[in-house]
């Protein structure tokens, strides 16, 4: 008898050690940033391997859960981001700083060769200029100086695409074909909400400030329902003002490489397309489209000075895929 008792209480204490273990809960906290200029990453998925369970981080890219268990792995995920593991202490405090590369940029030597193009980065003169632009991008880059001014024109149209009315017998809505529009590209619209706005903005570089002067606005359609805040803090999330001086520039929640980045060349390629004057000074057009064309970059023009400055004239940014 005494030596089943002696089985069952070391039986019991193992159990109760394993319970302990199992039980333990980690109180991780932390924030998933941008590998390349440290930027927080709002809405990127951050779960618990093989549970299914998890958070999103908020709209400064931190997260905050617990989780129980011997071995803890969490699975941090962005769209356009390569996924990233980390393992958890358990039963530990965490603070983590998790940063995901983009699964898009190619830093080594490549040679693409889409349909029958044959491109090079080596000894492209159009790689070549771009890297010009691209360091002297600090020294152009109008918030490294003292003061600057511009003026701001923003229009946001809320609309249904590809809208065709139908016919009713009675009548009814027959108005609302008076209002579709059709786009360049053919496609027909029928706008909910247009909001236009004119701005004067004022920035000083030391101590930092910048200040907005609204000198019109004009809006129309259902414009309450696009005024609430939780609908609005989105929209100004999601619609940041671009800033090609950038290395990414946030768009509709996600990050686009900007074609100024550092990476740029690994990323973009770029075309010497022509020279013309921009406000009466001659430029060169400079094209750009991305290596790949399923990655979170732009196509467009960088319109830049022929002189030593290399100072970007203007840009035209398209989005050709969100």
């Amino acid at each position: 008898m005494f030596g089943i008792r002696k089985r069952i209480i070391g039986f019991t204490l193992a159990l109760c050690m394993a319970m302990g273990v199992c039980g333990q809960v980690s109180q991780i906290r932390g924030i998933v940033v941008d590998s390349i200029d440290g930027g927080p990453l709002p809405y990127a998925s951050v779960s618990l391997e093989d549970t299914g369970k998890g958070v999103m981080t908020d709209g400064n890219g931190n997260f905050s859960l617990s989780a129980s268990g011997k071995d803890i792995v969490l699975e941090v995920s962005f769209l356009g981001y390569n996924t990233k593991k980390v393992k958890a202490v358990p039963g530990k405090a965490m603070i983590l700083r998790i940063t995901l590369v983009p699964s898009d940029v190619v830093l080594n030597e490549v040679v693409i060769k889409p349909g029958r193009e044959h491109y090079r980065r080596r000894d492209n003169p159009a790689v070549r200029f771009v890297k010009q632009v691209i360091e002297r991008r600090e020294s152009n880059d109008p918030r490294h100086h003292d003061y600057y001014s511009y003026d701001q024109y923003e229009k946001m149209v809320f609309a249904m695409n590809e809208f065709q009315p139908k016919e009713k017998k009675n009548g009814k809505f027959s108005f609302v074909k008076d209002f579709i529009d059709t786009l360049e590209v053919g496609t027909t619209i029928l706008p909910v909400s247009e909001k236009e706005r004119v701005e004067k903005v004022y920035y000083r570089h030391s101590p930092r400030s910048e200040k907005r002067l609204v000198t019109g606005s004009k809006s129309s359609g259902v414009d309450e329902v696009f005024s609430r805040d939780g609908i609005r803090q989105f929209l100004d999330e999601a619609f940041q003002e671009v800033d090609i001086f950038r290395n990414n520039i946030p768009l509709f929640l996600q990050r686009f490489v900007s074609p100024l980045s550092t990476i740029g060349p690994g990323f973009y390629k770029y075309y010497l397309l022509d020279t013309l004057e921009v406000a009466g000074q001659p430029c060169v057009d400079l094209g750009f489209v991305p290596f790949n064309s399923e990655s979170f970059g732009f196509t467009g023009h960088l319109y830049v000075t022929l002189d030593s400055t290399y100072f970007v004239k203007r840009v035209i940014l398209n989005v050709e895929r969100i």
